[in-house]
Formats: C-alpha cells, sequence, structure tokens
C-alpha cells in the first residue's frame, strides 16, 4: 500500500519522474525503499521523486534513484549562482568537479560508512555523476528556479 500511499500525494511528470502536489513533504525510510522497489520492478535504471512542487521553487529538491550503475555526463548551470548539494543515502557515488580546468574527484558513500556523505558545489562548475553501485539512492538539492534550457552538456572535458 506504501507506494500508492506515494502516488496519492503526487504527480507523474513522466514515468521515471513524480513530484509531491503537497506544500508538507516528508518520507519515512519506508516510502523510500517502497520507491526503490517499485522502480527496480518497473525497469526504471534512473528515477526520480521531487519534494518540491513546482520548478519555480526557490528550493530544489530530490530523491534520486540509480538502479545500476550509471554516468551523467557533464553538465552545469554555467549563468546561475547558487550551489548544488549531494546526499549518498545508499550506494556510493564520486562526483568529479572540473574547477578552473582541474578535475577533482569526490567519492561519496551512504551514510552510515564513515565516510564523506555529502558534497556542495557552485552550479556553474561542471560536474559528472557516477554512481558505482548496483543501487545507488541520493539527495540532489538546489537553488531554483529551475529551467531544462539553463543546464549546458558537453564532452569536451575529458
Amino acid at each position: 500500500m506504501t507506494i500508492e500511499m506515494i502516488q496519492s500525494k503526487s504527480i507523474a511528470i513522466s514515468s521515471n519522474v513524480w513530484q509531491s502536489t503537497e506544500e508538507l513533504t516528508y518520507l519515512s525510510n519506508k516510502e523510500i525503499k517502497a520507491m526503490q522497489k517499485y522502480s527496480q520492478s518497473q525497469e526504471i535504471r534512473q528515477f526520480r521523486y521531487c519534494l518540491h512542487t513546482n520548478n519555480q521553487e526557490g528550493i530544489q529538491k530530490m530523491i534520486i534513484f540509480h538502479n545500476r550503475p550509471q554516468v551523467i555526463n557533464w553538465h552545469g548551470q554555467l549563468n546561475q549562482q547558487g550551489c548544488i548539494s549531494y546526499i549518498c543515502i545508499e550506494g556510493s557515488m564520486e562526483i568529479v568537479v572540473n574547477m578552473n580546468y582541474q578535475k577533482r574527484v569526490f567519492k561519496l558513500d551512504s551514510i552510515d560508512n564513515s565516510s564523506i556523505n555529502h558534497l556542495s558545489i557552485p552550479k556553474n562548475y561542471y560536474r559528472r555523476v557516477i554512481t558505482n553501485s548496483e543501487c545507488s539512492i541520493f539527495w540532489e538539492i538546489g537553488q531554483g528556479p529551475f529551467r531544462d534550457s539553463d543546464t549546458i552538456w558537453t564532452s569536451k572535458i575529458d
């Protein structure tokens, strides 16, 4: 019944993106696990649950599920100020940041591990997100508003 409860308080933007419809949004560990199981059962390799109710909000909060190891290639919001934060909940991941033409790798592990699990970087830095686990769950929190057109993708950094 848990996934039905989550669906009742959200809208499906697409098959792999749901967005909360409630101003007061909360998720239990049971609900996070239910979304993980749901996305795996639907064979969705990348599933996102947005805790913000629209893309105009000042803070964009998403919990992201990668159901196999993946690479999200170089991207950044070059014309925007502010920061973006990643918090690894389950699994392991690397955030590679291009800082003044020098690459810096940050390894993040799940919260129950004693290593780094949080990274905050300027939105206007190019970054590459690499999940290394069969299942990785992480928070991505950034200053909004968000517009797809603000994200610049490139492959010229490698």
